[in-house]
Formats: structure tokens, sequence, C-alpha cells
């Protein structure tokens, strides 16, 4: 599922699972990238089989960041203060 090595060169596009309070459109966002689901070159046959891979996605990267300690603990990290 989730799989990552320092050697790796991928396109990212990261996913906020989040509630913000306040529309940050413009504003500068950090995000660690610290692995990846699937791989983005997928050529997907319509709209609605990206729709749910796009939400098995979201399970997937919630689930491993609520069963990671090592993931989890990001979410306090100094570069986002």
């Amino acid at each position: 599922h989730f799989f990552c090595t320092p050697f790796m060169i991928l396109r990212k596009e990261p996913h906020l699972i989040a509630t913000f309070d306040k529309d940050f459109y413009g504003e500068e966002l950090r995000v660690i990238v610290v692995g990846y689901i699937r791989d983005m070159n997928y050529k997907f046959a319509n709209l609605e089989e990206l729709i749910q891979r796009i939400k098995l996605d979201i399970q997937i990267g919630d689930r491993e960041l609520q069963e990671n300690d090592t993931l989890a603990s990001y979410a306090k990290h100094e570069f986002f203060y």
C-alpha cells in the first residue's frame, strides 16, 4: 500500500484530508511527502472510476496516518510551526 524509497523521483499530488476553518486559496502551504499510494500514470476509463479511486486513496492514506506512529508524529513536526 504505502511505499517510498529515498531514490524515487515522483510527481507529487498531495491530497489534504482535513477540515479547515478558513479558505487558504493563494496561501503558502507546507507539506511533507512521506510516501505514495499509487502510480500517477494510471489511465482511468472514466471520471467515475477516478472518483472511486480517489475515495479509496483517502481511506488508505487516512488509515496509514492513524496506524503508523512515525507518520502520525509529523502532524506535530516543527516544520509546520
